[in-house]
């Protein structure tokens, strides 16, 4: 049986096992990259497990953990032990990152399951034109923040790297403490990181039986 001892932690020694592995089984939702797993390691925690040739993902914050599905050939004994493994959680929400797909997959096998759409897991896809010139209305604000930053301030591009990782780090602790939101948290975890990407996306859903 399945359990959360069989898991281990996602770390940057892993990314060619996951690039062979996501070439076979191509992921739709940016949480379930590896990159966005490396990123986000200090925050959520991310651990996965290896079991007849499946990926299984899981990431912990504050003390609760969350499953993804199967990342791999359909497997509905293994999908069993999964969901038996996320009701052990105390998180309210325990099997989330669901594509369309993989629901419709899962719905048939357990119709009695209700899913519901959560807003944290929602990706957010942009195109690249629409973000490299900000046309119509809709980018409105953004144009003019952008041109107050820019008519204000004389701005620079340089590599992020040792050299000026301390600077920066200055930099977003003076952000955290002239904005301290319900997201602090968040930033705090990631603060002390060489880099962060942002968290671009598609859908998905979360269950509990």
């Amino acid at each position: 049986m399945l359990s959360s001892c069989d898991f281990k932690p996602v770390t940057l020694s892993d990314r060619d096992f996951f690039v062979q592995h996501y070439r076979r089984f191509p992921q739709r939702h940016s949480d379930n990259t590896f990159t966005n797993m490396v990123c986000w390691n200090y925050y959520a925690n991310y651990r996965y497990a290896i079991v007849q040739d499946c990926v299984l993902l899981s990431s912990t914050i504050a003390g609760k953990t969350r499953y993804r599905p199967p990342i791999g050939p359909r497997n509905p004994d293994l999908l069993h032990e999964v969901l038996a493994l996320a009701l052990k959680s105390d998180e309210t929400r325990p099997f989330v990152v669901l594509d369309q797909e993989t629901l419709e997959w899962i719905s048939g096998i357990y119709p009695e399951l209700q899913f519901q759409p959560e807003r944290m897991y929602f990706d957010y896809v942009y195109l690249a034109n629409d973000l490299a010139e900000l046309p119509g209305k809709g980018y409105s604000t953004i144009r003019r923040q952008l041109n107050q930053f820019m008519k204000t301030c004389s701005p620079l591009v340089e590599e992020l790297g040792t050299d000026n990782i301390e600077e920066i780090n200055d930099f977003v602790e003076q952000w955290c403490e002239r904005g301290r939101t319900a997201i602090q948290t968040r930033i705090w975890h990631r603060r002390r990181m060489p880099c962060a990407l942002p968290w671009p996306i598609i859908g998905s859903s979360s269950c509990r039986e």
